[in-house]
């Protein structure tokens, strides 16, 4: 009866045994079909993205060259509207050339030139047919312009020029001799920087400095003229006979007023030029001065030749003079 009990007992625990192994053996199925779909899936996957691959690698290459073209016409119409802009301000700018620096203003005046040329070398350097006469325009502006910055630049230092002073007001007086005013030099050397910078002289005068002799030479060259005819004046003699006194004679008061004129001048000229136009400017200025020194010493030197006997210690009283002068100016200019 036990035997038979456990028999029993052993065929339940098998069978149990057997249905786990089934069940068992069922999942692995289903898990084993999950994993077969699953790979097939992927597979399908794998393959519509290597399709997708395909199809976007193309649009990717078209997209970044329309990007490509985009920006260059982007560029294109940018360029397009940097040369319009001159042709489009040009009515601007040639209001103000037109009126001219006194009522646009120095500043102003200048600004709209160097806006003018700037917009000029851009157009030239585009080299487009279309703004030839956009161009010419221009060209034509700027040289009207440059032409009334010179007629300012005359007509500031006409106004502040006298015809002529009287010398010996300053030296008896001992007062230093006048220059230009500092307001007529900040403005007369804003011209001339503009126009030095903007003209290409090729070793020449500057416009500008060729007005400024024009202009002072004649002030110098007049202011001296009353003591350069003393000078001679007073080597004559009533008597023929007398001894020359030291001292007696204008070219002493002639020199000192050059010496005084001749350095308020060079003040004024390293005021408003660059120190490269110094040199050329003041001795142009000075020219007419010293052509009517030439012609008084001339005129005196004639006269101690015919009165050697009695006017010889006059010679070395103007060699002296006039050395001390060329001395004093090369010192100081």
């Amino acid at each position: 009866m036990a035997v038979g009990l456990a028999s029993s007992g052993h065929s339940t625990l098998d069978e149990e045994a057997r249905a786990e192994v089934d069940v068992l053996n069922s999942r692995l199925e289903k898990t084993t079909q999950l994993t077969k779909k699953i790979q097939s899936c992927l597979g399908r996957l794998d393959a519509t993205g290597k399709s997708v691959r395909d199809v976007t690698g193309p649009l990717n290459g078209e997209t970044r060259r329309l990007q490509t073209l985009g920006n260059n016409i982007d560029s294109v119409l940018a360029a397009i509207d940097r040369l319009r802009q001159p042709a489009d301000s040009k009515n601007d700018e040639e209001q103000i050339i037109r009126v001219g620096p006194d009522k646009a203003g120095l500043p102003n005046y200048l600004a709209s030139i160097k806006r003018l040329t700037k917009s000029l070398t851009d157009m030239q350097a585009s080299n487009l047919r279309a703004n030839q006469q956009t161009m010419t325009d221009l060209a034509r502006l700027i040289k009207s312009g440059n032409t009334q910055l010179e007629n300012h630049f005359d007509k500031l230092l006409r106004a502040e020029t006298p015809r002529s002073i009287e010398p010996l007001h300053y030296i008896t007086k001992d007062k230093p001799f006048p220059v230009l005013s500092q307001d007529k030099i900040a403005r007369l050397g804003l011209v001339y920087s503009y126009v030095s910078g903007s003209q290409q002289q090729g070793g020449q005068e500057s416009p500008v400095a060729r007005i400024y002799a024009e202009i002072r030479g004649p002030y110098l060259s007049l202011s001296l003229a009353n003591l350069a005819a003393a000078s001679v004046n007073t080597a004559k003699k009533k008597n023929a006979d007398a001894i020359y006194r030291a001292g007696t004679n204008g070219i002493g008061t002639y020199a000192q007023a050059m010496e005084g004129l001749f350095l308020a001048e060079y003040d004024n000229v390293c005021s408003i030029f660059t120190r490269e136009d110094w040199g050329i400017v003041f001795q142009s200025t000075c020219q007419a001065a010293l052509a009517e020194l030439a012609r008084t010493l001339r005129e005196l030197n004639a006269h101690i030749k015919t009165h050697l006997h009695t006017d010889c210690y006059l010679a070395y009283e103007v060699t002296e003079i006039l050395s001390t002068l060329s001395g004093k100016l090369d010192t100081r200019t």
